[in-house]
């Protein structure tokens, strides 16, 4: 009896061995494949691949940049972008530069876009993701988000509820509006230019980051709602430098650290040369954000405290409160006054503003105007593009005048104005005014191609050329 429980043991002890042996064998068969499925699908280093299609779903695509030095032997730092038109190129050409300079993957979707349902968002940043980590030899210690415009409350969106994103790059908007912070950790990186009609509002997520204890920074930078140029996004390239060094992610570069130092201490003394006392506060954080952990910051937070408590501090940010108050109020007065004001009364107010701009010896408040007169143009595209396509001509045509006296070089004022011209059949005006939109520095091929509005008008010889003028 005993024997033959013994023949029994060691049968089952056989096959088990057998069987894990087989197991082993097929795990290790099938991560084989994966990777040499991952290796056999290679894509060129160095330049900008435009239209790549996902695999789980060939609707979506998505722009790329591998830098030269990319391998599947390494892991790579990479951006997620989203940009607020679904432009997957602009944002890659912008910053491919940087990308190889500093060793980065980017990959800018070409389907996110403002307007999308929050569902049909989500799907596409969590395919472009999940497919990409695949992909691509990607650092999961290092994927950051990256948008613009609408594009940028996508990238903190995907930070804030989906997790494991390492930073956020938000330009030109702030926080989504569902954000419930199920995630904090997260560094969070807001750029935004100083004629901005947003540049309030992310001033204030600057404040609501800091009482969450999500650490945050603010690039302000000489311009509009726009992506920020090269030079000022390399900003943005060695903050994630220095927060990976500060996170073991990355040997300490000290040539990088004193690059960082040396520019920001020009900053410090232009300011404070200029008696400029709120930027030269501001640069002074700047340097305790980027440089903690990796220098001595002492005489950083020595100046803040001196400057904090100077009377020469406190009314600068009194005179900035103010300024702040008068932009809030003539953006209501403004908002207000589309729906009862006539173009005759908008047009004296807009040459007031433009009048303020140029005579005004305070520049801050200059600024105040000029984003005001932003805003206006924002204002003034949602009420046009919402009433011609009610087909509400009359007042389009009203609102689209006051687009026009605020933002003359906006293509969108004459894109609008073509598209109402094209639904009352003057076909004369309407290829008159899509010239113009193309002058402007429309560029948006897909778009015009697409648009149901000119369908009727897609087969003629003047689309046609119109369609060669921008390819």
């Amino acid at each position: 009896m005993n024997s033959i429980f013994k023949i029994i043991i060691n049968a089952l002890l056989i096959f088990t061995i057998i069987g894990c042996s087989s197991n082993q064998k097929n795990n290790h068969q099938e991560q084989q494949q994966a990777k040499e499925e991952n290796t056999q699908e290679s894509f060129q280093t160095g330049i900008l691949i435009e239209d790549i299609k996902c695999k789980q779903n060939s609707a979506y695509s998505f722009s790329l940049y591998l830098p030269k030095v990319y391998s599947i032997d390494k892991k790579f730092p990479t951006i997620y972008i989203f940009d607020s038109h679904a432009r997957g190129k602009m944002p890659v050409e912008l910053y491919k530069d940087l990308a190889e300079k500093y060793g980065y993957i980017l990959i800018a979707s070409n389907n996110s876009k403002n307007g999308l349902s929050p569902e049909v968002s989500k799907n596409i940043t969590s395919t472009l993701l999940s497919e990409c980590s695949i992909r691509f030899s990607i650092d999961s210690r290092q994927v950051y988000t990256m948008g613009f415009s609408g594009g940028a409350r996508v990238a903190g969106s995907i930070a804030i509820n989906q997790g494991g994103i390492a930073g956020v790059i938000a330009c030109g908007a702030g926080l989504p509006s569902n954000a419930n912070f199920a995630n904090k950790n997260f560094h969070f990186m807001v750029m935004v230019g100083n004629k901005d009609f947003n540049y309030l509002e992310i001033l204030n997520v600057e404040q609501q980051l800091s009482s969450l204890n999500i650490k945050n920074n603010i690039c302000v930078f000489d311009g509009k709602h726009e992506w920020p140029k090269k030079e000022t996004m390399e900003e943005v390239f060695r903050w994630l430098e220095l927060n990976s060094m500060k996170n073991t992610f990355k040997i300490i570069d000290y040539s990088l650290v004193d690059k960082v130092k040396e520019f920001i201490d020009v900053k410090i003394k232009n300011a404070s040369d200029n008696k400029q006392i709120i930027e030269e506060y501001d640069y002074n954080k700047k340097a305790i954000n980027f440089l903690d952990g990796l220098t001595d910051i002492t005489k950083y937070e020595s100046r803040i405290l001196n400057i904090e408590t100077s009377e020469e501090y406190l009314n600068a940010k009194q005179n900035q409160n103010n300024n702040f108050s008068l932009e809030t109020g003539l953006q209501q007065k403004y908002s207000q006054a589309f729906q009862t004001q006539n173009t005759k009364w908008w047009q004296n107010e807009i040459n007031q503003i433009n009048k303020f701009i140029k005579i005004n010896k305070n520049p801050k408040q200059s600024l105040v105007y000029e984003r005001v007169k932003s805003y206006l143009s924002l204002i003034a595209f949602m009420y046009s593009d919402k009433t011609v396509k009610m087909n509400n001509f009359a007042n389009a045509e009203k609102f689209l005048q006051i687009y026009q006296m605020v933002d003359p070089t906006n293509s969108e004022v004459y894109y609008l104005k073509a598209t109402i011209f094209n639904k009352q059949g003057n076909k004369q005006k309407t290829f008159e005014n899509l010239n113009f939109a193309i002058d402007n520095g429309f560029e948006d091929l897909q778009r015009l191609n697409e648009d149901i509005e000119f369908s009727s008008i897609r087969q003629t010889k003047e689309f046609k050329q119109l369609i060669e003028k921008l390819e």
